[in-house]
């Protein structure tokens, strides 16, 4: 039976391995941008794009402070849409589709508990 899901190439990150030649190979295996996931988070909270190493570094370092050991790094696609899927007792509890706002790469984020514009 065919899948239809799409695959999107995902290199995993430990804190031992943030260093320059890891985020070139990064980039050369990937391409330009790739977003940075920081596991078991919600609604994009720990969830960066990433363009070139300073703000790679910057963002996978923030993620490590706050107490993440692996992170998920994803070549980007530009979406009109993003799914949430809840799950309880191994069951899904719901799937619901969030529109990305045009100009936009992700539904929205709080910066200090405040709603912002990414």
């Amino acid at each position: 039976m065919k899948n239809d899901i799409p695959r999107i190439p995902t290199m995993f990150l430990m804190k031992d391995d943030l260093c320059h030649k890891k985020i070139i190979k990064i980039f050369d295996t990937l391409c330009k941008p790739v977003v940075i996931k920081a596991p078991y988070t919600s609604f994009s909270r720990y969830v960066e794009k990433a363009a070139c190493g300073t703000i790679f570094r910057t963002g996978a370092s923030r993620f490590f402070k706050k107490k993440f050991y692996v992170l998920a790094i994803q070549s980007f696609t530009p979406t009109a849409y993003d799914w949430r899927v809840g799950v309880l007792g191994n069951g899904i509890l719901y799937v619901c589709k969030y529109m990305i706002p045009k100009g936009k790469w992700k539904h929205g984020a709080k910066l200090g508990g405040k709603s912002t514009i990414i």
